[in-house]
């Protein structure tokens, strides 16, 4: 049974009980996908609806994965499609640790079925399983239910969980590992249909492999041979001595003179990654310089990536500035917010976009309602850190929302594009009829719950 941990977990969201099963008839179908297909051809009838409680999720990986073989590491989770015709059985392939951690947890596969009541998250703690109040995240983002639920199990959890849009039954809402991973198909509406907030795994158990020196050999082979350190003939982004090629517009941008600015010990030149060494394979990408311009580079301690991948694509980088300047706090975080930033939220990418204009320490800062989607609390964080990140420069702030504008040294306030009055807020809302209209009315609307957490 080596490469198989010989167990799968059914958990029953109706009733509110699992119980553990053998995963032995399952060897015979390749891999996770394999397996996970075939659950749900066996368990699942046609025409079932994707959002009935009869339709399940079937979490599953391969005989591969925990054993050191390079890009072992996704994971496979298989459910009926919301959003294909006639709801076909659908895989959502996810990177990050997720599939390692459940195996670490002592199972190949984990089937969960039913649907409860009241939101609930799923706690994998080795081969003991909880099913969780959930109440306290459902309505939080992906990133801030990660944070909440390892402070509550574990620091080193993997948390696969939905947002808002899953919440909502969008037909494409996602499920999110980490900040940077997803798994797409449309899960996160059959997650929100089952009111299933999240899974959490915790598990310390390792792969038993048959003959360790001969997988040991054979990844040495795929790296070395096959992966190299130019993934299969992709092109540097600048000239190097070994390549017959270059583009600019490429990811893998490491070369003599890019360092890993912040890394630990002093700056890591990333030098030149030629193939078939594969020992030089993690220096091939500085993504975070890719993803934000060469400000970056002095920011960045590492790259890291998914479990048991050699392509090493996150940026881990260190901005101390950004917890003094936006309350988020400084740490190592992948780089990789996705084209346009799309799997990030409206008040995420304001909150980043804030940080990187700081960065450059600008003697003038010019803020278009940059923290319209954050919640009250947030910008006051924001606004106050700002105001001390700042001191002596010139920041202009413009925006709609009075509680942005209200701490602000001076306050120039436009109606139908003229200036109407100007001065700190006191003065303006004594002398001004129609600024303290505006300050009355948004009031009203923030304790009527006008006001909405981001």
């Amino acid at each position: 049974m080596n490469g198989w941990m010989g167990n799968l977990m059914r958990v029953n969201l109706t009733t509110k009980t699992s119980s553990i099963e053998s995963s032995e008839k399952y060897f015979k179908y390749i891999g996770g996908k394999g397996m996970a297909n075939r659950i749900m051809y066996d368990e699942v009838p046609v025409g079932t609806d994707p959002a009935a409680p009869e339709n399940k999720i079937v979490f599953a990986v391969g005989p591969n994965t925990g054993s050191s073989a390079p890009c072992s590491g996704r994971i496979t989770i298989s459910s009926l499609s919301p959003f294909t015709k006639y709801n076909a059985i659908v895989d959502a392939h996810m990177g990050g640790d997720t599939a390692v951690r459940m195996k670490n947890c002592g199972f190949d596969a984990m089937i969960i079925e039913g649907a409860s009541d009241a939101p609930v998250y799923i706690y994998v703690n080795d081969d003991k399983i909880e099913i969780r109040d959930a109440s306290h995240v459902w309505g939080k983002t992906t990133s801030d239910t990660t944070a909440i639920l390892t402070k509550e199990t574990d620091p080193s959890s993997n948390v696969v969980s939905i947002g808002p849009a899953g919440e909502a039954l969008l037909n494409l809402s996602c499920v999110m590992t980490g900040i940077g991973h997803c798994g797409g198909g449309g899960l996160g509406k059959v997650f929100g249909s089952k009111k299933l907030k999240a899974v959490v795994f915790n598990g310390t158990k390792g792969t038993e492999i048959a003959d360790p020196e001969r997988v040991v050999a054979l990844n040495k082979y795929v790296i070395g041979d096959l992966l190299g350190s130019n993934n299969n003939h992709v092109v540097p982004s600048v000239p190097q001595s070994w390549a017959e090629y270059d583009n600019k517009s490429t990811r893998w941008t490491g070369h003599p003179g890019m360092t890993w600015g912040a890394a630990e010990g002093g700056p890591i030149d990333t030098g030149e990654s030629a193939p078939g060494q594969p020992t030089l394979i993690g220096y091939r990408c500085q993504k975070a310089v890719f993803d934000h311009g060469a400000i970056a580079e002095k920011y960045t301690v590492k790259m890291t990536g998914c479990a048991m991948c050699p392509i090493r694509c996150f940026g881990s980088v260190y901005i101390p500035q950004m917890e003094k300047a936006t309350g988020v706090v400084g740490s190592h975080a992948n780089t990789c917010g996705a084209q346009n930033g799309f799997n990030l939220s409206g008040g995420e990418r304001q909150r980043i976009s804030i940080a990187r204009a700081l960065l450059k320490d600008a003697p003038i800062l010019i803020l278009d309602d940059s923290v319209s989607a954050v919640d009250t609390r947030t910008e006051r964080i924001i606004l106050d850190n700002l105001k001390a990140s700042r001191a002596g420069k010139t920041t202009l702030l413009i925006a709609h929302r009075i509680s942005t504008v209200e701490q602000l040294d001076k306050i120039i306030f436009i109606e139908d594009g003229r200036v109407e009055a100007v001065g700190p807020h006191d003065t303006l809302y004594r002398s001004c009829a129609e600024y303290r209209r505006m300050v009355d009315l948004q009031k009203l609307e923030d304790e009527a719950g006008g006001d909405t957490d981001d």
